[in-house]
């Protein structure tokens, strides 16, 4: 299961669902703590392969494991996920119920890290129902900022500069959006995140066609 997290954390994405689908054969039925962590891997594969139906069915299974378990912070970033998905399938409303319940999860628990991936997906989420939500949207994507500024440059500060860029935009500051652009094409170039860059420089340059992207969910 480790390898199979760290190979996901590279973004060998295959070989992660490989080894983590071997780590869920092998595990006894009676660690549920383990088989609900490997699921939680296995939905983020799954969703970062945009196999949203394969990654709904971990992560639920995942959430309602850690949530019998007492287990806060899992059941948490099962549901920052499940964010994601339901997005992916064009279920706004269940996005809206996960990320709320991800972000009371998260007010009980000091993981200021997952925090700011959950306000991340949860902006990013209101930004693509409509611009009526770009003020709320805008707001958390300004406190998962915020909670990232005293870290190492990661892809999800990217992430959260080029859609806290696409909510400056909504709400008619094309000059605030430009500034958070720039700073997601460097953030993103930085840490090797090619399809934020590429993201930000196609929000930039609107003639030059960029390819669609997603938020982190971490």
């Amino acid at each position: 299961m480790n390898l199979g997290l760290a190979l996901l954390d590279l973004g060998q994405l295959d070989d992660a669902v490989e080894h983590l689908e071997l780590s869920r054969r092998h595990r006894s039925a009676a660690d549920r703590a383990g088989h609900a962590l490997t699921d939680l891997g296995l939905g983020a594969a799954r969703l970062a392969r945009g196999e949203l139906e394969t990654a709904h069915h971990h992560l639920v299974r995942a959430a309602n494991t850690f949530r019998a378990l007492g287990d806060a912070r899992g059941y948490a970033a099962a549901l920052t996920n499940l964010v994601l998905v339901h997005a992916g399938l064009g279920e706004h409303l269940d996005a809206a119920q996960a990320w709320r319940a991800a972000l009371r999860e998260y007010e009980s628990v000091n993981d200021p890290t997952s925090r700011a991936a959950a306000l991340l997906n949860a902006g990013a989420t209101l930004l693509a129902t409509g611009p009526g939500q770009a003020r709320q949207a805008y707001e958390m994507l300004a406190e998962s900022r915020r909670l990232r500024e005293n870290g190492r440059p990661t892809a999800g500060l990217g992430r959260t500069l080029l859609y806290l860029g696409d909510a400056a935009a909504a709400l008619g500051d094309p000059e605030e959006a430009r500034r958070h652009w720039v700073d997601a094409a460097a953030v993103c170039e930085g840490v090797g995140d090619a399809e934020g860059q590429a993201a930000a420089d196609g929000r930039l340059s609107p003639d030059e066609p960029a390819p669609a992207e997603t938020p982190l969910n971490a």
